[in-house]
């Protein structure tokens, strides 16, 4: 992957992050960002809200759907750069919410904020409400709003080495 731009990296990384869903039987990713305009977004009010991957996953008793974003770095010291891509990811996810809420079920949905670094935040820092109105900037979020936000956002980390691994799965499909 050497000698290629950020965005064709981006893309690269988003395409791994979807061989890595796929791999696994339960997991169907219905498109991604790059499967052409207007593809894995979701409108809520008139406004398009566009995510790098939708997918779900299947369980006993129904279903979860995934609102995926995917952030490649190449190393670690860029790791202030994707807690800012977070607070993005947690405006937009909240930007989702009503909609959301409104097609599926309760618990039916979560945000999946995917990177290739660490940075300094962990699944469990997003599950107290200041902590994300502090990410957020924004003292006066809706906490109703905030409490459904906490339980649905998931992290992953899938570092270098195993995208480089699943970039060949991808290369060779």
């Amino acid at each position: 992957m050497s000698g290629e731009f950020p965005g064709e990296k981006a893309r690269d990384f988003v395409f791994s992050v979807r061989a890595l869903f796929t791999s696994i039987e339960r997991f169907t990713v219905y498109e991604t960002c790059y499967d052409g305009p207007r593809t894995a977004m979701i409108e809520n009010n008139g406004r398009e809200i566009r995510y790098d991957i939708l997918m779900r996953e299947d369980a006993k008793g129904g279903g979860l759907f995934y609102f995926c974003e995917c952030k490649y770095r190449a190393d670690d010291a860029s790791a202030a750069e994707v807690k800012s891509k977070l607070k993005e990811f947690l405006a937009k996810a909240l930007d989702s919410l009503d909609y959301l809420t409104h097609k599926y079920e309760d618990g039916g949905f979560c945000f999946l904020f995917v990177t290739s670094v660490p940075f300094g935040i962990r699944e469990g820092d997003l599950r107290d409400i200041e902590k994300i109105k502090g990410l957020l900037e924004d003292p006066s979020a809706d906490t109703e709003k905030l409490t459904l936000l906490s339980k649905s956002v998931r992290l992953m980390i899938v570092p270098h080495w195993l995208m480089s691994t699943l970039h060949e799965r991808v290369d060779a499909l």
